[in-house]
């Protein structure tokens, strides 16, 4: 019988009851009157997520995940002002998660701490960015207000030690799978409302615009990108393409392929060549990867596919005016111009990359100059410039290629830290993928495993190292693959 703190519980009498009860109405009174009642309700959230995570870790993760990486703008999280600084109110659930870990250490005796080979390279990519970023604020070239949120960013990483310590069952580990698909289902929804209202009513934070495609207006289709929920969607859609080919499809009530079709049609929605590009090598890969009964799925789904394309253009033959075909003729049109001639000659594709040439000008002689430790996190790398900043932005710290963004705020040896995680992790999914024994959870183990491949390829044109919407994504896929390597592979159990 265990006698733990976590695992024992207690019947209270009604005397008991009525004194816990009156307890709490003291503190929560005491509480009201000490701080905000913003930050009271952060307090007790706090101390619920505290209470939360000891039994079921997997929501708290979920709560993260649905404010920061869902449809919830960072302007949106409730935060504790403090000083010049602020507290977002996922802090306190993801140091609750690690205080668990901690209690759990210190009294269960069965508890031992996880170790997998991602650990270092992650330990030492965070240290070696506040390392950069403490030596350039004791050197004065940094602002408070830019570097503060730049380290919330990159600290999000950290969530992946609180998957891999904390999931350990496999009840738990499902529910936190399919609580992130859930979430990336509502993401999804929010996306389709959206562009149903186009761009005269925003419900989400973002680009929300009309859609340009080399050079030609598409008045009435709207493109919705960069926003909060992008990561979860792109993880979820490529995914949910691997799972097509390795999983056995479980349509009952077709509930899962209208979850596919929501989240796919979210995912063509912000138009986003590079994400397309990237989802389209991973099932081509996929293809590669794949054998005996798993090739002839694909088989099967190729040629399903083939045989219900025609419909995709039945809207347009009946009424090609309508707003569904005018959708449907837009993505065909991007989709072409990804390889098409007039896109290498200079569509707006190419226009974006070239334009964007000015941060490369200012970036390298950067990474020259300060090669080991970088500028530190929320430093500026470039001046200021007429024609590219305004009121409504200032773009000094900003870099679209989120592997020069690396590379200039932590240096050579920050970037070399992260590209060691990256390889590591993606070393360990092609490894390890065909050893894991449920088709369903195999197909979900090569999913993130090769949406993580797809990221690296996006993070070339798009932040997505250093964007706080992302990083969580990055750290749960992670965290997911390895506990699943704990969970299922021989000879890779927890020590």
């Amino acid at each position: 019988m265990k006698n733990s703190l976590f695992f024992s519980l207690r019947t209270f009498d009604q005397t008991t009851q009525l004194i816990i009860a009156i307890v709490c109405g003291v503190l929560l009174g005491a509480l009201s009157l000490l701080f905000s009642p913003l930050s009271t309700l952060v307090i007790l959230l706090g101390l619920v997520s505290v209470i939360a995570a000891i039994k079921r870790p997997e929501f708290a993760l979920l709560a993260i995940l649905a404010l920061l990486s869902s449809v919830v703008a960072d302007t949106r999280i409730p935060v504790i002002n403090i000083g010049t600084g602020r507290i977002y109110i996922t802090e306190p659930i993801v140091i609750s998660l690690f205080i668990v870990i901690l209690v759990r250490w210190l009294i269960e005796p069965n508890f031992k701490l996880a170790h997998t080979p991602l650990d270092l390279p992650i330990l030492l990519f965070f240290g070696w960015a506040i390392l950069s970023t403490i030596v350039a604020l004791l050197q004065s070239q940094l602002q408070i207000e830019l570097m503060i949120p730049e380290v919330r960013i990159v600290s999000y990483y950290l969530i992946f030690f609180t998957i891999t310590n904390l999931i350990t069952k496999e009840r738990n580990l499902k529910l936190l799978i399919e609580g992130f698909f859930f979430l990336a289902t509502l993401v999804s929804i929010t996306v389709i409302i959206q562009y149903v209202f186009g761009v005269t009513t925003l419900i989400l934070a973002g680009r929300v615009e009309a859609l340009w495609t080399a050079g030609r207006a598409y008045g009435d289709v709207t493109r919705i990108t960069d926003i909060v929920g992008e990561g979860t969607i792109t993880v979820a859609i490529i995914t949910k393409v691997v799972m097509l080919f390795i999983s056995k499809p479980r349509f009952k009530g077709w509930v899962e392929f209208i979850q596919w079709l929501i989240i796919g049609t979210a995912f063509v929605m912000n138009f986003n060549r590079a994400h397309w590009t990237a989802a389209i090598g991973v099932g081509l890969l996929t293809v590669f990867l794949v054998r005996g009964i798993d090739r002839q799925r694909f088989i099967t789904w190729l040629i399903t596919f083939l045989l219900l394309l025609p419909l995709v253009y039945i809207p347009i033959i009946i009424n090609p005016d309508e707003k569904t075909s005018k959708f449907i003729t837009a993505s065909f049109d991007r989709l072409r111009s990804i390889v098409t001639n007039e896109t290498l000659r200079g569509s707006s594709y190419v226009s974006t990359i070239t334009w964007r040439n000015f941060e490369y000008q200012y970036a390298f002689p950067q990474i020259m100059n300060h090669p080991l430790l970088g500028l530190g996190l929320g430093a500026r790398y470039r001046p200021m410039l007429a024609e590219i900043d305004h009121p409504d932005f200032d773009g000094r710290h900003f870099i679209h290629n989120g592997h020069v963004w690396v590379m200039v705020k932590t240096g050579l040896v920050g970037y070399f830290f992260l590209m060691w995680f990256c390889i590591a992790r993606i070393a360990r999914g092609f490894k390890y993928w065909r050893l894991i024994p449920d088709s369903r959870l195999r197909g979900y183990f090569m999913g993130f495993t090769l949406s993580f491949l797809a990221l690296m390829f996006i993070a070339t044109l798009h932040t997505t190292f250093m964007v706080l919407y992302w990083t969580p994504v990055i750290a749960l896929s992670s965290g997911v693959n390895e506990v699943m390597i704990k969970l299922y592979v021989p000879n890779q159990k927890p020590a």
